[in-house]
């Protein structure tokens, strides 16, 4: 049976994923995580797919905060060489392009393909050509993150760029085209030639340059330790206060959820509670509101931990 090669999912919504029952979602409520921006996992073809926004509170009815509102993509070292790559992209904006001059002609076939994109795929990128959305940038490369630079200011587009271990080396360029940067302080290993440049004080380098940082974990079981990445950041140059709203204000600002990412009047309650600064890794969330409401910080992990208290009589 034949199958078609699918190298472009740009229009694949991670929204119908989300499990708000998960085990995962109080292990991360309780390590102080009320929110969270999730992108979809990174292909090797360009396209990754649509990033949404939710809710950490558990309900089954009310858990998307807003849906599809960035899309990802990745580009430097993978199974294409970088020109391809390029190339792809370059291709996929033109269709995309000529689509919308022809779209309501191509509706009427519900099976249509563009050379490998579908509909969906085509509107989705559509509306990053139309600055509905930003396109986020999987690279770490210097040279790759200037290349993206070249791409978005060819077709006016809005990037931000994820990881970016390189990133200090144009630090005020991408301050200059106000180019916002998603980043794990703690990943500051060059695991590649893609990023052999990598280095611990990326986060201080970029915020000295007047970049806007956005700090979170590579970790996806693990995302409240973004906080302590945070902290390493801080311990490495990084201002404390730029620290804290590289976990909050900022992420709101950046993908335009007003409502969120400060403690203001009319805003949404979401508040976390610490028994200590909560960049040192030795603090822990005692109180976390969702809209308001009080959540438990019951997780299975304190559930087994609490249970092998019991049996060793320490509890």
């Amino acid at each position: 049976m034949y199958k078609r090669q699918k190298y472009f999912s740009a229009g694949f919504s991670i929204v119908n994923a989300f499990n708000p029952s998960s085990t995962l979602i109080p292990h991360n409520r309780s390590g102080g995580i009320t929110s969270a921006i999730v992108i979809p996992s990174a292909a090797k073809a360009n396209y990754s797919g649509l990033a949404s926004v939710f809710k950490m509170d558990g309900e089954l009815d009310n858990d998307v905060i807003l849906k599809d509102i960035a899309m990802a993509i990745s580009f430097g070292a993978g199974s294409d060489s970088r020109a391809s790559q390029i190339l792809l992209l370059e291709d996929a904006f033109n269709k995309a392009l000529r689509f919308n001059t022809s779209k309501e002609q191509y509706r009427i076939l519900a099976d249509f393909d563009y050379d490998d994109h579908t509909i969906r795929d085509l509107e989705a990128i559509l509306r990053v050509l139309n600055k509905e959305i930003p396109l986020i940038v999987r690279s770490n490369r210097a040279k790759d993150l200037l290349r993206m630079i070249s791409i978005a200011k060819q077709y006016d587009v809005k990037i931000i760029f994820h990881g970016a271990k390189e990133a200090w080396r144009i630090a005020d360029i991408l301050a200059e085209e106000d180019i916002p940067v998603i980043l794990d302080p703690m990943d500051n290993i060059p695991g590649s030639f893609d990023s052999i440049a990598a280095r611990m004080d990326n986060a201080y380098l970029l915020n000295k340059a007047g970049v806007k940082i956005l700090i979170t974990s590579q970790v996806t079981h693990n995302s409240y330790l973004s906080r302590q990445g945070a902290g390493n950041a801080v311990a490495h140059g990084l201002p404390e206060n730029e620290a804290i709203k590289a976990l909050t204000a900022n992420i709101a600002e950046v993908f335009g959820l007003s409502d969120l990412g400060t403690i203001e009047v009319g805003k949404t309650a979401d508040l976390v509670i610490w028994d200590g600064n909560p960049l040192e890794v030795s603090s822990f969330a005692t109180t976390v509101f969702i809209d308001g409401k009080q959540i438990s910080l019951v997780s299975r992990s304190t559930r087994l931990r609490d249970r092998y208290l019991q049996k060793l009589g320490l509890e």
